[in-house]
Formats: C-alpha cells, sequence, structure tokens
C-alpha cells in the first residue's frame, strides 16, 4: 500500500498528512505523480505558518 502525500485536485490541493515526499523538478515539485509549481508549494505550505518544518533531500541513486 503507498502513502498519497496530496488530496484535492486544482485550487483546491491539500496535504493528505503533515508530511510531504517527492521530487525536485523544473519550476516545482513532483509529488504523487502531479506536478506542483513553487507558488502552488508555498500556497500549501501557507497553512503551516508558525510550525516548524525538517526538508531533506536525498540523492534517488542512494536509496
Amino acid at each position: 500500500m503507498s502513502t498519497r502525500y496530496l488530496h484535492g485536485e486544482g485550487d483546491d490541493l491539500e496535504l493528505a498528512h503533515d508530511d510531504l515526499k517527492g521530487r525536485i523538478a523544473y519550476g516545482g515539485v513532483a509529488v504523487d505523480g502531479q506536478f506542483v509549481s513553487f507558488d502552488e508549494l508555498v500556497r500549501l505550505l501557507d497553512a503551516y505558518e508558525g510550525f516548524q518544518f525538517h526538508l531533506r533531500i536525498t540523492d534517488p541513486a542512494d536509496l
């Protein structure tokens, strides 16, 4: 069973959990096979204003 990190679509896109995993792409990120622009990513994170976060970038070859 795979984890889905997003739910909704278009302007109604939201994080399904307090976790997000994907790949960095030109102009945004790919999450759950869906492109999310950096502007949209900022909008998603705005809902967590005041929270702390941890960002870890890994090389796919290291997995």
